[in-house]
């Protein structure tokens, strides 16, 4: 399934990022173009989710970015709610990568993407002083619409995908939980900048 859920990405990836600039050169008018530039991206709204993000775009072509990522899992409400201990230690977190393809020309656009992240984290119960240790991979979609202003953006959409944990331990006595696969889903209101 991993297999053909990248496959199927790469190959839309290329037909999208080729989408904008081919049919312009085949002499189709689309009004003035606004191709992407290389931008940074904060997703505050994470605070209230899995944590805050923040991307580094690097602009590909007119149409198609790539970017690390860092998302502070640790400063997200849900992250807190979702675990199975007392405390969620705030440097829990998760680096990883992804790409956006905004099909077209136009100032505003539609976007969709992907981002694969690799995640950590340690809690605590009080009640017991047990101390816990998870890591996990996700691996998510991303549509939404951004409007450009300037050299500025704001970005809205939303996050779909799955998270496969590849530990989830007691560290004091030294049990492990097994790996689950879970389902993760947020929402996305960002303020960019480009460059």
């Amino acid at each position: 399934m991993l297999k053909r859920f990248s496959l199927l990405i790469l190959v839309l990836s290329f037909v999208f990022s080729m989408t904008g600039t081919g049919l312009a050169q085949k002499g189709y008018d689309f009004g003035e173009s606004y191709p992407l530039k290389s931008s940074i991206q904060f997703n505050p709204v994470g605070f209230l989710q899995f944590g805050p993000m923040v991307d580094f775009e690097i602009r590909v072509t007119d149409n198609f970015v790539l970017f690390p990522h860092v998302r502070f899992a640790g400063l997200g409400l849900l992250s807190h709610l979702s675990v199975d201990y007392d405390y969620l230690d705030v440097t829990s977190m998760a680096f990883g990568g992804g790409f956006r393809i905004l099909p077209g020309s136009g100032k505003h656009r539609m976007y969709f993407g992907g981002v694969a992240e690799y995640g950590w984290g340690t809690g605590s119960n009080d009640w017991d002083d047990s101390e816990y240790r998870h890591s996990y991979i996700s691996m998510v979609g991303n549509v939404g619409y951004r409007w450009r202003f300037s050299s500025m953006y704001i970005q809205t959409g939303g996050y779909l995908g799955l998270v496969f944990e590849t530990e989830d331990v007691r560290t004091d006595y030294h049990v492990d939980y097994g790996n689950d696969v879970l389902f993760m889903a947020m929402l996305e209101f960002a303020i960019g900048f480009e460059f």
